[in-house]
């Protein structure tokens, strides 16, 4: 992942999970490096180009795309140029009169992307066409598409015609279910209207609406886990409308203002903000049933809004083109000016999914910028959704994840009883998915190490602030992936490096022993009901080796640690997936670059898989063929 905070880059040394003396073995392998560059606090220009509709995929590195000079184009930082997407708007069609329909110069005009498929992009554009008849103009006008794309922008399908599109929400939790405002073009009497369009066939729902109607100018958001969830506003007219069953039905909602932004939280249901033409912002927690009035960042129109994904009282906003940030739910603001240059209007200020203390802002009068956030510095305070681990609990922990089916939330927490460790579950508090540790590595290095073992393959976000200085760092990990992270570089006196990649994984090898009960030990985990035992044994870079010492954590998972009792180095655990693939499921999560052994035995058939990590490897794996079903 490249790190903007680190424009120098510096090459990563190895990775050790080890403290002394076993970090002074370590130094051995470390390539010692110049000094680090001080972190980034205040605005770093990454484009000169002008560009509207900006949004972030993401991805590491991260992904910028937008709509710049009528066209659709993205940047990959740190290096790089804009690399045009194609779309296909320039098709002469044949009506059914025998005429021709010919696009004059479309351009692309809007730009939304599905909040949970970086994949499904929508394009909208409004142009002025030529109808001609053996070469012969009958008559133009101006027309608008909406197209939308489900592979990235290789291929495009027309999801509405004859209309400009105004505004545009897809449902995070339902990507394919589309609300949509659009104006008609001037030849046609039909009013603005708000439209639904279905998943599959596309089908138009012109949305039953309650007086005044809501036109198709106005604002739109969609709840993050309730697709039938919908918040409008009509263009020029205050107040605030929310349905509940898709558009069906509406209701009027406080503020009694003219709304100029809206969005709802990425992941947190029923989170919604409003800002108003007079500067205020209004926030609701239950789904638009009741809005708080918060203290506004500015008297001047707010006119956006993002969130961050992870944590509920921080959120953005621009108003009268300066950016704003709040950490503690609205209750205060703070201007995000440096580093902008003077009299700077920022028109679209974005959240980065991937570390979301990164934020991207065009301006208006040109140039894309990129503040990496100092944080406030202040105590970590353990939660059900927070780690406090490392030295008194300095450095904070907080993960969102999202499954396969669009689903999305965070991580809940699980103490390990280890000042350095800790992890989280997703879906089943006795299914652990993700341990996190930080190390103190000062005294190989100068730096905070993070490590960090996934026991699942969906895509999550996990971000780790260091309290004392208020400097964070998100890792993501894309979906369908297993991953260990080691980055040693992680939090210096000032500066930050790359983060290293991750390791691989081989195939384990297969054996047969006689079966025999598991007994829980010292160096023993017995998991799935006490049918599988797990043991592993581990080398060191020095010469030095021995057993892990066993940890069990639910019926299904566990962790060892190989050198103090405080420093967990790897979490296994066994699901039963018979109901999926007729196979029981090995996953681990490696915290440490040992090499190590480690061992699951069935005691019922005999069958062992030992699964080998080398020496300066750090990896996970799911192993979701690990033990038939029939044996």
């Amino acid at each position: 992942m490249y790190h903007p905070r680190s424009r120098n880059a510096r090459r990563p040394g190895a990775l050790s999970a080890t403290l002394l003396p076993a970090l002074l073995a370590a130094l051995l392998f470390t390539t010692l490096l110049p000094a680090p560059v001080a972190g980034a606090a205040q605005w770093q220009p990454v484009s000169d180009r002008q560009v509207r509709h900006l949004h972030v995929l993401p991805d590491e590195p991260p992904t910028l795309i937008a709509v710049s000079g009528g066209e659709l184009a993205t940047l990959t930082l740190p290096a790089g140029g804009w690399q045009e997407i194609p779309v296909p708007l320039d098709a002469t069609s044949e009506l059914d009169d025998g005429a021709v329909l010919v696009p004059v110069n479309p351009e692309v005009g809007g730009l939304w992307v599905s909040p949970r498929d970086p994949e499904h992009l929508f394009v909208s554009s409004t142009y002025r066409y030529r109808v001609e008849r053996d070469g012969e103009l009958i008559f133009e006008d101006t027309t608008g598409v909406l197209i939308e794309s489900r592979d990235g922008g290789e291929t495009w399908e027309p999801v509405a015609g004859g209309r400009q599109v105004q505004k545009l929400a897809s449902a995070p939790s339902l990507p394919a279910l589309l609300y949509a405002g659009l104006v008609s073009p001037r030849r046609h009497p039909d009013p603005p209207t708000l439209s639904r369009f279905e998943p599959g066939d596309r089908e138009e729902v012109i949305l039953a609406l309650d007086s005044p109607p809501i036109s198709g100018g106005g604002e739109l958001a969609v709840d993050a886990a309730d697709p039938g969830l919908v918040y409008a506003t009509s263009s020029g007219v205050e107040g605030l409308y929310v349905s509940r069953d898709r558009g069906a039905t509406w209701s009027e909602n406080v503020p009694e203002a003219l709304i100029r932004a809206l969005v709802a939280h990425p992941v947190l249901p029923g989170l919604a903000l409003a800002g108003t033409e007079g500067g205020a912002v209004w926030r609701t927690s239950d789904g638009g049933a009741t809005w708080q009035e918060l203290a506004g960042p500015a008297t001047a129109p707010v006119t956006d809004l993002d969130w961050d994904p992870l944590v509920a009282a921080r959120a953005y906003a621009v108003a009268d083109g300066v950016p704003y940030a709040t950490d503690d739910a609205g209750a205060t603001w703070t201007a995000l000016t440096a580093g902008l240059p003077g009299g700077a209007r920022v028109a679209d200020l974005v959240v980065d999914p991937a570390d979301p203390s990164r934020l991207f802002a065009s301006l208006e009068e040109g140039g894309v910028w990129q503040l990496d956030r100092l944080l406030p510095a202040a105590p970590c305070v353990p939660d059900e959704t927070t780690l406090c681990i490392g030295e008194g609990g300095r450095f904070q922990v907080r993960v969102a994840w999202q499954d396969f089916e669009n689903a999305a939330g965070l991580g809940r927490t699980v103490p390990l009883g280890a000042a350095d460790t800790g992890a989280f579950w997703f879906f089943d508090e006795e299914n652990l998915e993700l341990v996190v540790k930080v190390l103190d590595g000062g005294p190989v290095n100068g730096f905070h190490w993070v490590f960090y073992g996934s026991l699942t393959n969906v895509p999550f976000t996990l971000a780790v602030t260091d309290t004392a200085t208020g400097e964070a760092i998100g890792y993501r990990n894309p979906e369908r992936r297993f991953a260990s992270r080691g980055d040693t570089t992680a939090f210096p006196e000032g500066g930050y490096g790359t983060i290293p990649p991750e390791g691989e994984v081989t195939e384990p090898v297969v054996s047969t022993v006689s079966p025999s009960p598991c007994l829980p030990g010292p160096a023993t985990l017995c998991l799935a009901g006490g049918r599988y035992r797990v043991e592993v044994e581990w080398a060191d870079f020095t010469g030095g080796s021995g057993v892990g010492t066993a940890v069990p954590v639910t019926d299904d998972t566990g962790l060892f640690w190989f050198f103090r009792e405080s420093n967990l180095e790897l979490a296994v655990k066994v699901l039963d997936g018979v109901a999926v693939n007729d196979h029981r499921w090995v996953f681990y999560g490696s915290l440490t670059s040992v090499a190590f052994d480690l061992r699951v035995t069935d005691t019922v058939t005999g069958r062992q898989l030992l699964y080998r990590n080398p020496p300066r490897n750090l990896a996970s794996r799911g192993d979701t063929t690990a033990f038939p079903a029939e044996e």
